[in-house]
């Protein structure tokens, strides 16, 4: 038997706070909330996998070496972006997010992810190419009205973070609401240089 996977970093302290108030504020705006019930403010990393417990096992025993090494970064995350073409059977097209500059830390990060992970297992879910990374704060019962209004709103305000990545984690998918399976934490000693990508 297979499980579903998303692979995400969450975002933590004070920052997801923010986040959470801006999906809130997207909320009584839009009318969307589909964003607030079904998942944690979060970057995605790589494009979703399917395992089996035995694939599972081998694949943590190897997760937990890899991301010890790794270490941990900030991300720029500014402004405001959307799409009106969104796919799957449970959503609509539209979907608005916070820009995240694609920086040659973040790059690298999901590098390891596509060549570690997703290139070596079944992927149900593909992420788009190019990547724009962003992190969600309105989508799947959005719709062109309150999408439309979302902008709108967006236009008139501001939004600039430096946000950490101190890990990595494995969300399952059961029915439409995504759980934390597996979370692995980077090198807390370590601090990679902010880049100017």
């Amino acid at each position: 038997m297979h499980k579903q996977f998303a692979i995400v970093s969450y975002i933590e302290g004070s920052s997801k706070e923010k986040i959470r108030l801006l999906q809130e504020k997207m909320y009584e705006v839009t009318g969307s909330r589909k964003c607030l019930d079904d998942w944690l403010p979060h970057i995605t990393l790589g494009s979703g996998v399917s395992l089996t417990l035995d694939e599972w096992e081998i694949l943590e025993e190897k997760l937990i070496k890899l991301f010890k090494k790794q270490s941990i970064f900030n991300i720029v995350v500014d402004g405001f972006g959307g799409r009106t073409d969104r796919v799957g059977n449970d959503t609509t097209p539209y979907v608005l997010w916070l820009n995240i500059q694609l920086s040659s830390n973040l790059q690298n990060l999901m590098n390891l992810v596509e060549e570690q992970i997703t290139k070596k297992h079944i992927v149900w879910y593909q992420m788009n190419n190019p990547y724009t990374p962003h992190i969600t704060i309105a989508f799947r019962d959005l719709t062109k009205e309150w999408y439309e209004k979302g902008l709108k709103y967006l236009e008139k305000i501001k939004f600039k973070e430096d946000v950490p990545i101190s890990h990595i984690a494995l969300a399952e998918k059961t029915n439409d609401w995504f759980c934390e399976y597996k979370r692995f934490e980077f090198d807390n000693k370590k601090t990679l240089p902010k880049d100017s990508s």
